[in-house]
């Protein structure tokens, strides 16, 4: 570990922790001092990423880009601070979440159409609701068991598809959201419809 000390012996400055010969994090001493949540700057092999510690639980709280004011910009994760369960996929600007990419929920994430200001609920919009593995390496969501696809427009799904590692595997099509094709089924999606319009 590389750090700076004051006059009076005390660590000062931001501190480097080194694993095998690789740096590992860069992180400030006045954050630990200060009982703040921490920032740390992360050597990811996509690129330096910070992770937010919650100084209360010590989970993760953020992973992801960030500005020179250690604060959220760009892509990111969003963790819960009490439990450590990862929440949400996005991109911020400013520390403020302005997109939300994908929702997730224990083993099923929702991805939403990217349109640039989907963090009110009425602007979320669906695409598909299923299971899925995370690469961490590649920092990417994988489709992995069984999902839907989700029409944008009436918001039923329209396929159901088994995943392997983001491969579609086997699917079937959905009829307004049923198994089979069915006279009932359509007059009622129409009166749905009519509904909301």
């Amino acid at each position: 570990m590389c750090y700076e000390v004051d006059a009076n012996g005390s660590e000062i400055g931001d501190f480097t922790r080194f694993e095998n010969g690789c740096v590992a994090f860069v992180q400030s001493y006045d954050e630990i001092w200060d009982n703040k949540n921490f920032h740390r700057i992360i050597n990811h092999v996509r690129g330096e990423r910070m992770e937010i510690y919650s100084h209360a639980s010590d989970h993760l709280i953020y992973h992801g880009e960030f500005n020179e004011k250690r604060e959220r910009e760009g892509w990111g994760i969003q963790y819960d601070d009490k439990t450590g369960a990862m929440l949400l996929e996005g991109m911020w600007k400013g520390n403020k979440l302005v997109e939300i990419i994908r929702k997730i929920e224990g083993t099923i994430m929702i991805e939403f159409k990217r349109n640039g200001n989907n963090t009110i609920a009425s602007n979320q919009i669906p695409l598909y609701v299923g299971e899925f593995v995370y690469d961490e390496s590649k920092e990417s969501f994988l489709r992995n068991g069984r999902g839907y696809w989700i029409d944008e427009e009436t918001r039923i799904a329209t396929r159901e598809v088994e995943w392997k590692d983001g491969v579609e595997v086997s699917g079937r099509d959905l009829y307004d959201g049923w198994h089979i094709h069915s006279f009932t089924h359509s007059i009622l999606l129409v009166y749905l419809i009519l509904l909301l319009c």
